[in-house]
């Protein structure tokens, strides 16, 4: 898989634990693309988010100096079943948004139609129900840990499937122009994977502990409000996004959400409101980049975007009153730090 990292020499270095999950990590999955009934490149690219939130979930439960190999391939199996959950999404999000490419390759719809798009997508969804049960059984013997994670796996699913219903439903400009509605289908349709990736993880180094969980869901609330809001600025940003989509695509004149658009909302005048609600699709774009940039909504979000990262290392700092944590909150700020750091970079 392609990983794109940052440190001074514009390289992301994992540490020496995470680099063996890593490689744990790609063992499997290479296993599910050996095994894939669609042996799409698509499936190949991605920067190991997810999975390593697993891993960093995972190790806050255990601590990594007394990881076993058995942990590493329980570790990765699961973070497989994640990543799984997250490729279902983006090849049917591909077809529902009318996106031709992805990372410069044909969409998976282009190339095999929006029926098997569907039904290859039921199927990799299935099985990592499968391995993800599989695993907590084979590996844990409380079975109350294995009825947690699949509980958590389907309502990431409900809660994700239930976001892009909604988003589906922004046929109006009144419902695209409002804040709270966008941000819940933000939070239904990205936040749930982050946090739950990071739950899962928890769940299978056999921890419980409530207030641990409580943060672990703020941090991953917050993490999926900086990716989504990285997300939708791309297409206003970097000229990479169109060549990754296929074309120019800020979303709004599809009628599909977009964090930029309620801000402008607010500051724009009337009359520029009414060219935008009068303008074709092309036009709208075009228009949308032009009030993006006059008005500095980058600025505005990347300020957003420092906010919630304060609150996420706010939340960290609060696991570390345990003292067995300690070194895990020390790596875990440095890592939530590297992955905004090359989404942002991404917009260059």
């Amino acid at each position: 898989m392609l990983y794109l990292g940052m440190t001074n020499d514009g390289q992301y270095a994992f540490s020496d634990r995470e680099n063996i999950f890593i490689k744990h990590y790609e063992k499997k999955w290479l296993e599910i693309l050996h095994d894939s009934y669609y042996h799409t490149e698509l499936l190949n690219y991605g920067h190991k988010l997810r999975p390593r939130l697993v891993y960093w979930g995972y190790c806050i439960g255990k601590p990594s100096t007394s990881l076993t190999e058995d942990d590493y391939d329980a570790i990765a199996q699961v973070a497989v079943s994640i990543e799984l959950v997250h490729k279902a999404s983006i090849l049917l999000d591909d077809y529902i948004d009318g996106d031709t490419a992805r990372h410069g390759i044909t969409a998976f719809h282009i190339t095999y139609g929006p029926e098997c798009t569907m039904i290859f997508s039921l199927n990799i969804l299935c099985r990592a129900l499968r391995i993800i049960n599989d695993v907590f059984i084979n590996y844990i013997s409380e079975e109350s840990y294995s009825k947690l994670s699949i509980k958590l796996v389907v309502q990431t699913l409900e809660d994700m499937t239930l976001g892009v219903l909604k988003e589906l439903d922004l046929s109006n400009n009144l419902s695209m122009h409002n804040i709270d509605n966008v941000k819940e289908i933000m939070y239904l349709e990205t936040s749930t994977l982050i946090t739950n990736s990071l739950l899962i993880g928890y769940l299978l180094s056999q921890e419980t502990n409530a207030s641990t969980i409580g943060l672990i869901q703020k941090i991953g609330y917050n993490l999926g409000y900086i990716f989504q809001t990285l997300n939708d600025l791309e297409p206003f940003c970097s000229q990479k996004n169109n060549d990754h989509k296929g074309s120019l695509n800020t979303d709004v004149s599809r009628k599909r959400k977009n964090i930029c658009l309620p801000l402008l909302n607010k500051i724009i005048t009337l009359e520029e409101k009414q060219k935008l609600n009068n303008s074709n699709m092309v036009d709208m774009d075009i228009f949308l980049l032009e009030l993006f940039q006059k008005y500095d909504i980058k600025l505005i979000l990347f300020d957003e975007i420092k906010s919630a990262s304060a609150q996420i290392h706010k939340y960290i700092n609060q696991m570390s009153a345990d003292s067995k944590l300690k070194i895990w909150c020390d790596d875990f700020h440095s890592f939530v730090d590297s992955i905004i750091l090359v989404s942002k970079n991404r917009l260059e």
